[in-house]
């Protein structure tokens, strides 16, 4: 059975068949093309994730070093601390030894003016004394022609 355009069912069976084999290996060429696409596009995001893994780890190594040199310091202080704290004298202890010093100087300070009030009387009575003694020898001249 011909028609005059010459199509016959098997002639319109190759042509059909031709298109579905020429879009199946368009589809799988395309397809094809999108997986190899989706595994570099994969393959580039794995080398940026061990990328960023790696920056990241040598970032917290860093950070570890300078926590580190950071704590070490830190522990230096404590132990200059600690050091200080032990050459130092207790505050209860210093109170009391100025407390025991105040005392003493009070009583040398007591001792010293009891004394001086002392000398200064004794020194007052022998002026008196000697006072009175050449107005005596003065009055027994004076009396005594």
């Amino acid at each position: 059975m011909t028609d005059r355009s010459g199509w016959t069912v098997d002639t319109l069976y190759v042509h059909l068949q031709r298109q579905i084999d020429d879009q199946d290996r368009f589809l799988r060429e395309r397809y094809e093309g999108q997986i190899r696409a989706l595994e570099a596009a994969l393959e580039a995001a794995e080398k940026a994730v061990f990328a960023q893994l790696a920056a990241t780890k040598e970032a917290i190594t860093k950070a570890d070093n300078a926590n580190e040199k950071r704590f070490e310091s830190v522990n230096e202080f404590r132990r200059t601390l600690t050091d200080l704290s032990a050459t130092f004298i207790p505050r209860v202890e210093a109170d009391a030894k100025f407390g025991a010093l105040t005392d003493k100087w009070d009583t040398a300070s007591a001792k010293l003016d009891k004394s001086e009030g002392r000398g200064s009387g004794f020194t007052t009575g022998w002026a008196i004394l000697v006072g009175a003694i050449t107005v005596g020898l003065a009055l027994y001249a004076a009396f005594r022609n």
